[in-house]
């Protein structure tokens, strides 16, 4: 057994370490922040929870008021490094109403503690898109890249700037230096966004498909100062109509090897900023491995866990799995191994003082515990059924 986990520690050290997957079976508050755009000559925009509708795993952001509606964006800033390659995904569907629809993804770079300046350069969106609205206002921002979804047609500004198409761009402000391409217009379709900070780039893949690359603007001394990324998902346009649909959203972030200080550090910030949440299943836990995620060696390796408590705590629950590994809590030990065929399960109990892993086998072929289910990255835990007479 200690052989076998030191080959799965050399080969998911190059892992995740940070993996947040919300499929939107509810609104997880403590991750998003919905709040109403109210125009862009509006000087605050408020929590609008109430305007954005979860039904059967899907969230509907639709603009139903003339020219405001509800927006999500990540609700505290992702810790970031200058070595980290972010990876974020969706699946939506996108519908516009009429010919005034500036709809799309944005991500920006957040600093904290510096105050807004509306007239410096380095600044140049405008604090609603990317702030908190609830708390102070006065964040200071730098725009990183959008994806933008148009059907926008007005005065006589030429392409992109007017016209039906989806674009990608990694400058700052000019839409003349984005990537445009076919709209997919009310039809589900996926987006994989992939930001290299090393490399100074970002790529896109649209359903699959690789559509291009773009340069970052953003240099490793903005990276440094501004430390938090945000994530906003706008379905806005002029009057009403306009709508955006998300299935599921992924983010990923890493360092470029993939390193322990990576994992811990990006987790830290990720707790710091208030993003554990108990009650959904697309909670922020460290994914890559134990190792990696900061298990250091201990004296004494401690009692087994209950088999009762294992299974309150898995059973009817479906989580995300990394390669072999499961962490299904907010304990540094809460942590699951599972063969490829299922057949077994342990429970990490700790670390032996010879820095090996503790386990205690709470699945066999000769002692079920659980019927386990695997669809794709997700595993399921039922209880088996003992039948009467047995």
């Amino acid at each position: 057994m200690k052989k076998i986990l030191l080959m799965f520690v050399i080969i998911l050290t190059f892992g995740w370490c940070l993996d947040y997957r919300d499929d939107f079976n509810t609104l997880n508050r403590n991750f998003w922040l919905v709040f109403n755009h109210g125009g862009y000559n509006s000087d605050y925009f408020p929590a609008a929870y109430e305007k954005a509708i979860v039904q059967d795993s899907i969230l509907y952001l639709k603009i139903n008021d003339i020219d405001e509606g509800p927006e999500l964006i990540n609700k505290n800033g992702l810790l970031i490094r200058t070595d980290n390659i972010i990876t974020v995904e969706w699946k939506a569907k996108v519908h516009y109403a009429n010919e005034y629809f500036a709809g799309g993804v944005y991500f920006a770079l957040v600093n904290y503690e510096t105050p807004y300046d509306p007239h410096s350069k380095n600044y140049n969106i405008p604090p609603y898109a990317y702030y908190n609205p609830e708390a102070a206002r006065g964040y200071s921002v730098k725009y990183l890249s959008r994806v933008f979804y148009r059907n926008y047609f007005y005065g006589d500004y030429p392409p992109p700037y007017t016209g039906n198409n989806f674009g990608f761009c990694g400058t700052v402000n000019s839409l003349r230096e984005c990537q445009v391409f076919q709209p997919i217009w009310d039809k589900w379709f996926s987006t994989k966004v992939v930001f290299d900070f090393p490399a100074g780039n970002a790529k896109i893949w649209i359903n699959g498909n690789y559509i291009g690359e773009q340069p970052l603007s953003a240099q490793k001394a903005d990276i440094e100062h501004y430390q938090y990324l945000k994530i906003h998902f706008s379905p806005y346009g002029w009057w009403t109509g306009h709508e955006m649909d998300l299935d599921w959203v992924k983010i990923s972030i890493t360092g470029s090897q993939g390193g322990l200080d990576d994992c811990e550090e990006a987790i830290a910030g990720a707790y710091e900023r208030g993003y554990e949440d108990g009650v959904h299943d697309a909670v922020i836990y460290c994914q890559a491995n134990p190792i990696e995620c900061g298990i250091t060696s201990t004296a004494t390796v401690p009692s087994q866990t209950p088999l009762s408590v294992i299974k309150s705590a898995i059973n009817n629950k479906t989580f995300l799995i990394n390669g072999y590994f499961i962490h299904y809590g907010d304990d540094k030990f809460d942590w699951i191994y599972l063969t490829a065929d299922l057949a077994f399960a342990a429970k990490l109990e700790g670390m032996n003082p010879d820095g090996s892993f503790a386990w205690t086998f709470i699945q066999t072929p000769d002692n079920k515990n659980f019927v386990i289910f695997k669809e794709g990255d997700e595993v399921t835990f039922k209880p088996t059924v003992t039948l009467p007479g047995n």
